[in-house]
């Protein structure tokens, strides 16, 4: 049911023979030393660059054709294992959308699709803009956890009042829990619930 295949990558040595460039196939890298070539650049040659990836492809009528890339065969075998075991006992959960998508990516989705018709002075608008600009916004999905949540509370502790931090992280969290409901982004878990990341005490301080 799952194959692994090993990926090499192909490259393109320049003249000085410390430069190079990577391709995904050998016909790329030699169509462009072929231009190289053309242009009176001698010297250049096409070889196997180190490393590589292995490729998992899983196909199978009871889920969706499954790919995945990995540096390491182990970690490919090892994932390919897991699957293979969640498919036949029935709990298989799709998690690629979890895989592309970035907590930004849903924040974006949500001020598109929920906040439309608003003012641009929303409250929740105005948050928005402000996560996705953090660090935290470019986190995928599949790894965002609640330790995440709870740095990004601490930090912001530190600049506005619990009441604020307590807005933000709520706000997150409902745009998790639609994600999860109704977008098809697989989860365990919200990471962002109150039952994980516990939220300010309602107390005056800080600054606004």
């Amino acid at each position: 049911m799952a194959s692994i295949r090993k990926r090499i990558q192909w490259r393109l040595v320049l003249e000085d023979a410390w430069r190079y460039k990577t391709y995904p196939t050998r016909k790329q890298a030699e169509a462009d030393n072929d231009t190289y070539y053309a242009q009176g650049l001698m010297g250049l040659r096409v070889e196997p660059a180190p490393g590589g990836s292995y490729e998992v492809r899983i196909r199978c009528k009871h889920a969706p054709d499954l790919v995945k890339t990995f540096r390491r065969h182990a970690d490919a075998k090892a994932w390919a294992t897991e699957r293979e075991g969640e498919i036949a006992k029935r709990q298989f959960v799709d998690y690629r959308a979890a895989d592309t998508n970035t907590l930004g990516d849903l924040l974006a989705r949500y001020e598109r699709e929920r906040l439309e018709g608003r003012p641009k002075d929303d409250a929740d608008k105005s948050r928005i803009g402000k996560l996705r600009r953090h660090p935290m916004a470019l986190l995928r999905m599949s790894v965002l956890q609640p330790p995440d949540l709870c740095a990004y509370r601490d930090e912001r502790k530190k600049l506005v009042k619990g009441a604020s931090v307590t807005k933000e992280l709520e706000l997150i969290c409902r745009v998790i829990g639609i994600a999860r409901a109704e977008w098809g982004v697989h989860l365990a878990v919200n990471p962002a619930s109150g039952a994980l990341v516990s939220r300010p005490e309602k107390q005056p301080g800080g600054h606004s």
